[in-house]
């Protein structure tokens, strides 16, 4: 990875005009699940690499009708298991030299705005991988390959580009082919726990998405260039993961709702916070795919279904929170389900929005308004988060009070002896760059709280 360096930003910043450098601080409304548990920030100590907290696997409390004669209704005593949340890390580069940075702001200079730009960037990318993070489970999978096709771009240079096509089958899996792949990302192919020989920090040049859409899904696939000719033989089931991430991510959605069952291979975490799922029932979240919800028609799991309406969501909140004795707070969904949930909202209550053109205002276009907010069965409002790194046609619901977001150092600048600079793996000697850092995890006291809803499509027959 090489740095920045001062010959490069002269000779790109020569006519550019010079500006000031303007740090940032986090914004965590860019991460929805940090924007959600802002208030369930627990800054215990760790001890060592850990964490401990209690997981309820009992709940005390009862009531039965009473006479004089009866005895009083005595509760379950209430249980707990004992969990260990290991501490992450994650973090983001700058690369730009030292020096570099301490010429441009000690002054107006001719290239001091090509630093904030990459700056800037850097705050971007940052972001997203925290979203990553927060609805991953933890391993930092992207996504599965399906097959790899090759051509010699140069005949004898040694130049070959590969283009890779991802499967699309987020009902084992968890995530949606290549939606989560952007141009530039570095990423590492995993055949199962080895790493693909000259297949580790590919830089990824084009995605081409494919949607699973409203009824059959489509393959999405990537590009990238390598010097190795024959990689990718026989790649069926290998799995892209963020470079130099494997298993080292913070835990997030998928991980945490889960019943143990409709996920496979990297996407299923059977034990949680060093418990096994399969031991606790409160471990295990409800999911429910199309057969399940589905209100007519010939529903087909792992498709999605235009047969549903808002009901299906009311019924799944109130049997979460029967069965956990805890309140679902917070739905997540990708934006394109969001405004499928407004457009059922209009039908169900026969909202008609007339507009004319005399002393008209600026209208949004038609379609491209997001529910924000959910009634549910007992007329309690509960905030919708939108995703974009969502799979379009699943809803998470999340009973925030059982979710606590444990962050160790507060996400800003590395200092490291007084100094915002480290070492670069490249020359420590003479290269320094600029990482933003932050070290946290996610646990849960509950999972049973929790429950995700596949196969819902986002052109719902009701609307």
């Amino acid at each position: 990875m090489g740095a920045i360096t001062l010959s490069d930003l002269n000779n790109y910043m020569k006519s550019y005009p010079s500006g000031k450098i303007v740090p940032e601080n986090a914004h965590w409304d860019q991460v929805p699940l940090f924007k959600a548990l802002q208030p369930n920030i627990d800054r215990s100590v760790f001890r060592g690499e850990h964490l401990e907290v209690l997981m309820e696997t009992g709940i005390g409390g009862t009531f039965e009708a009473f006479t004089e004669n009866q005895d009083i209704p005595r509760s379950a005593s209430p249980a707990f298991e004992k969990q260990l949340i290991s501490l992450k890390e994650v973090i983001a580069n700058a690369e730009l030299t030292m020096q570099t940075r301490h010429r441009a702001v000690g002054g107006d200079t001719s290239w001091g705005r090509a630093v904030d730009m990459a700056v800037q960037h850097m705050f971007r990318r940052f972001y997203y991988g925290l979203e990553l993070s927060c609805l991953g489970n933890g391993t930092a999978a992207l996504a599965r390959i399906v097959s790899a096709s090759h051509v010699d771009n140069s005949p004898g240079t040694g130049y070959y580009t590969y283009t890779v096509t991802c499967d699309n089958t987020y009902t084992d899996f968890g995530s949606e082919n290549v939606q989560v792949l952007q141009p530039g990302m570095k990423v590492d192919i995993y055949n199962g726990s080895s790493p693909v020989a000259n297949c580790t920090g590919l830089t990824i040049l084009n995605v081409g998405f494919g949607e699973r859409g409203n009824s059959s899904a489509t393959t999405g696939t990537f590009t990238f260039v390598c010097e190795t000719d024959g990689l990718l033989a026989s790649p069926d089931n290998y799995v892209i993961y963020l470079a130099n991430s494997k298993d080292k991510l913070p835990m997030g959605l998928l991980g945490i709702v889960q019943d143990g069952v409709h996920y496979a291979g990297v996407a299923q975490v059977a034990t949680f916070q060093n418990q096994a799922r399969a031991d606790h029932a409160s471990l295990r979240s409800t999911v429910l795919q199309a057969t399940d919800f589905a209100t007519g028609g010939t529903p087909s799991d792992g498709t999605p279904t235009a047969n549903w309406d808002l009901s299906v969501i009311s019924n799944a909140i109130d049997d979460a929170e029967d069965s956990s004795g805890k309140e679902v707070g917070g739905l997540f969904v990708h934006g394109e389900l969001a405004k499928a949930v407004d457009r059922l909202n209009k039908a169900d209550n026969k909202v008609t929005v007339m507009v004319t053109s005399t002393g008209a205002t600026a209208q949004t276009a038609v379609g491209s308004r997001q529910a924000r907010t959910f009634e549910k069965s007992n007329g309690q409002q509960i905030p919708i988060y939108i995703c974009r790194t969502l799979p379009r046609n699943v809803l998470y619901g999340v009973a925030l009070e059982c979710l606590g977001w444990h962050p160790e150092t507060e996400f800003d600048f590395l200092r490291v002896s007084g100094e915002v600079w480290m070492p670069s793996k490249d020359d420590r000697k003479a290269n320094y760059e600029a990482p933003y850092y932050g070290a946290y995890n996610i646990s849960s006291t509950r999972c049973d709280a929790h429950f995700v809803m596949q196969d819902l499509s986002t052109n719902p027959a009701t609307a």
